[in-house]
């Protein structure tokens, strides 16, 4: 409630009694904290304000800023499970909730700013810093596609269906490198069901 309804300038100030830093700087590093659900709960917040309209320069801070971000949670997560001896797979159905979250919260950010994207001319022409930014978020959206459950996958399928659906992302080179991964990743997670079951109403 309070990231989805308190004003957004309000959230993205810095405060220099907290050094500089601002409220989406507390839930970044939240996301390292797997105690009591925090890193689940701070994916959450971060889902609230990733769905409100932010101005393209406070959208492309956080375009910028959280593939390092879960870069450090991802670290932190894999100290935790050396120091518990805990499998991979254990430790992927553990982190399952946070990861879905994640894919959740990181499509909704673009598709919901689909926009900021089109209208500008270096990303879609493979240009400059913005590009880089985007490219990057990009890749982290498809890496996450190469997660053993189907539900990473079912959280980012409306955003790419909105960006190959756009005739100016569609046509433009911003998607060329990640097609491949994604594809792959559809087709091995998503459930196929064969017409001939649902005419003979085989298909439970």
């Amino acid at each position: 409630k309070f990231c989805s309804a308190m004003p957004l300038d309000w959230i993205l100030t810095a405060s220099a009694a907290n050094g500089g830093s601002d409220f989406v700087a507390a839930l970044f590093h939240l996301m390292r904290e797997d105690t009591a659900k925090i890193q689940v709960l701070s994916v959450r917040c971060l889902q609230q304000l990733a769905t409100r309209k932010l101005e393209v320069d406070v959208w492309m801070k956080f375009v910028t800023a959280l593939p390092p971000a879960i870069g450090e949670a991802n670290e932190a997560a894999a100290q935790q499970q050396a120091g518990r001896n805990v499998n991979q797979m254990e430790h992927l159905v553990e982190q399952l909730p946070f990861h879905r979250g994640l894919s959740r919260m990181l499509a909704s950010l673009l598709s919901a700013h689909v926009s900021h994207v089109t209208t500008d001319k270096d990303i879609l022409a493979g240009q400059g810093p913005k590009y880089q930014a985007v490219a990057a978020y990009l890749n982290l959206l498809t890496e996450m596609l190469a997660h053993p459950s189907g539900r990473i996958c079912g959280e980012q399928i409306n955003l790419w269906v909105t960006l190959l659906r756009d005739p100016q992302t569609s046509k433009a080179e911003l998607l060329t490198p990640f097609l491949e991964r994604v594809l792959a990743a559809f087709m091995k997670q998503i459930v196929r069901v064969r017409w001939e079951d649902v005419e003979e109403e085989r298909h439970p």
